[in-house]
């Protein structure tokens, strides 16, 4: 666990088997027995979009073969969109900046094949605080029944004795892709984490109070997922899923307590550099002067030739 920024904030990589012990755990919603969520929602923001590494970690097909998810996830042999694995190119992961020379939680990976998936539509504004955000993730589902801790992170009754210090749930059961929706908190802030560098976020909360359907929050496993905000009639990826932010350094791994929070890379701060990589412009290289020998005479003509440049 580390020491955030702010007062009383732990961030813990959402990793899968890397850091922390136990089973891995995915986006944990507030919403009946939590095993719901797995396909797209009605009005679906992109979730076929997002895919299951082979390292049980997630990333989002954002077009022409490549894939956008955090650093920290390495480079997983291949990612699975609609039960179909398509295999990674080995170096292909290439590391956004959040300032020259300063590493971010972010990276695009390229695929060996293209899968049949539109390009999502990355926001070039960050969200604001209020804004309702989906966020989707590789995970288990939760168990049933809320759990209930006191001070020391001690297991206690939830209907007898004092009052619980926290509540929450445990992650387990079955891992799939699950969506959730939470409200944004906090927004602009540039978030430090060990071995994971350094990441404009902003922040969701999971709330005991409910106000949000079907409210989430991320655990281990939801790395390289991505968060959604719908503006007008469209669905724009506003941000990557990196890290959850821990009650106290005692809160046990693989849980969701009420009063966490989710730290997103905020997509639009990289925006420019995302296009750069997945839509690099056209080149037109120098071309040799030829010469055409016509009939009586000799005739100079010019040929240049237009291409793109060559891609990983």
């Amino acid at each position: 666990m580390f020491r955030g920024p702010r007062s009383g904030a732990w961030l813990a990589p959402i990793l899968a088997g890397l850091l922390l012990a136990g089973p891995a755990g995915g986006v944990v919603i507030d919403t009946g027995d939590g095993s719901g969520n797995t396909s797209e929602p009605s009005d679906d923001p992109g979730f076929a979009n997002v895919g299951a590494a082979s390292n049980s970690l997630s990333g989002v097909y954002v077009g022409d073969r490549w894939v956008l998810t955090a650093n920290h996830v390495g480079v997983p042999s291949s990612f699975t969109f609609d039960e179909i694995p398509y295999a990674t190119v080995p170096d292909s992961r290439i590391r956004l900046e959040t300032s020259p020379g300063v590493g971010a939680d972010l990276a695009l990976i390229r695929l060996e094949a293209d899968p049949p998936l539109p390009p999502v539509v990355i926001a070039s504004t960050g969200p604001a605080v209020d804004d309702d955000v989906v966020m989707i993730g590789n995970g288990r589902s939760r168990e049933a029944s809320l759990t209930c801790w006191n001070s020391s992170f001690t297991e206690v009754s939830c209907g007898m004795g004092p009052p619980p210090a926290y509540t929450g749930y445990v992650a387990a059961g079955t891992k799939f892709l699950r969506w959730g929706r939470n409200e944004v908190t906090v927004v602009g802030n540039d978030e430090t984490i060990p071995n994971s560098g350094t990441s404009r976020v902003f922040e969701t909360r999971f709330d005991a109070s409910g106000g949000v359907t079907d409210e989430c929050q991320v655990a281990n496993g939801d790395s390289g997922g991505g968060a959604f905000l719908k503006r007008g009639n469209e669905w724009q990826l506003v941000g990557v899923l990196i890290a959850q932010g821990l009650v106290s350094g005692s809160q046990p791994t693989n849980t969701a307590v009420f009063g966490s929070d989710t730290f997103i890379v905020d997509v639009a701060f990289y925006a420019d550099q995302i296009d750069a990589i997945v839509n690099p412009p056209f080149v037109i290289p120098a071309a040799p002067v030829v010469a055409l020998v016509v009939a009586a005479g000799v005739m100079l003509a010019f040929s240049y030739r237009a291409r793109l440049r060559e891609r990983l």
